[in-house]
């Protein structure tokens, strides 16, 4: 008796606050556990996107590197002229 009469009172409060977004408690718990799947791939494209965006530059100062190093034989060959 004292459990039917938690359960009616868990079930009144419930649809008084929730009846509008979420059918029952086990609704609920699935849309948060969505929310968060959701939220750690938000997370991870951050990571992964920062990670390219620092390839990107590591590559464009790698570039730069090569470049100056091919330039300079072609300056000493010419100050030796």
């Amino acid at each position: 008796e004292c459990a039917e009469n938690m359960s009616f009172r868990v079930d009144k409060a419930w649809r008084q606050r929730c009846s509008q977004r979420f059918r029952n408690i086990l609704d609920m718990v699935a849309k948060k556990a969505d929310h968060s799947v959701l939220r750690l791939l938000q997370i991870s494209q951050q990571h992964i996107e920062s990670q390219l965006e620092r390839v990107k530059h590591e590559r464009e100062l790698w570039k730069e590197v090569v470049e100056r190093r091919q330039q300079q034989p072609l300056q000493l060959a010419l100050s030796m002229k």
